[in-house]
């Protein structure tokens, strides 16, 4: 029972998080209006707003003006429900695994945004970061090494943005400042570099697919991705 009240919780917030990424994209409020369509502006009704259900019932269109509705948004709930089930048993035996979930749910946000915007909202780094600082006070800790690791990374990112002539984003780097706080130092290296793998791979078939290597690709996905596998335990480190 646990596990479906998880995965209702997780959808509902997949769909509250769709609403977000929306209206901060258009600079409006995120608590009013009330929640309409995209489109024509029109006042959804509660039968339009269950998570996944509507967009099947209605066919993914818009009950008024028929336009259709971004299939991001089921992926999106769908997805969030997904993290919450797997959170489920994590959280369970490990209650301050909280801080990863509620980390992983703004990693979204700010993920569909840099996809749609190429643009890292930064008021979203912020509070990973005071998330991650009193995570790691409380869990892991602070030491030389991380402290050394953080120096190194920063210098070694900030060459690199400056000898590619500012290719790559800025706001990356605080990203990965902010989750370093969440990763335990034997992960440190091998979540910088499955984040840059999962980034290259994904690269090499965009630039085949649009013949091209002249192509900005918004990073914070596969910051995300690696964040996730890492802090969830799913990858096998045996062939890092």
């Amino acid at each position: 029972m646990i596990y479906v009240f998880s995965l209702v919780l997780g959808l509902v917030i997949g769909s509250f998080n769709n609403l977000v990424v929306t209206r901060l994209i258009r600079n409006e409020s995120i608590v009013f209006p009330n929640s309409h369509c995209d489109s024509c502006g029109r006042k959804l009704r509660y039968i339009d707003m269950i998570p996944v259900i509507s967009f099947i019932n209605l066919k993914a269109r818009c009950r008024y003006c028929n336009e259709k509705i971004p299939v991001d948004n089921l992926i999106n709930e769908l997805l969030t429900g997904f993290i919450f089930i797997i959170s489920t048993d994590h959280i369970i035996y490990n209650p301050i695994f909280l801080f990863n979930l509620l980390v992983v749910l703004i990693l979204i946000i700010v993920s569909e945004i840099d996809l749609k915007t190429m643009d890292i909202y930064m008021r979203f780094i912020y509070i990973i970061g005071i998330l991650g600082f009193v995570y790691r006070i409380m869990h892991i800790g602070f030491d030389m090494y991380f402290i050394k690791f953080i120096i190194i990374f920063s210098l070694s990112y900030l060459l690199i943005y400056y000898i590619s002539k500012k290719s790559i984003g800025d706001g990356d780097l605080f990203l990965y400042l902010s989750l370093f706080l969440f990763v335990d130092n034997n992960y440190l290296i091998k979540f910088v570099l499955l984040s840059i793998w999962i980034g290259a791979i994904f690269s090499i078939f965009v630039a085949i697919k649009n013949k091209t290597m002249k192509l900005k690709i918004p990073f914070t996905p596969f910051i995300t991705i690696a964040f996730f596998l890492i802090q969830y335990g799913i990858i096998n480190w045996s062939f890092i």
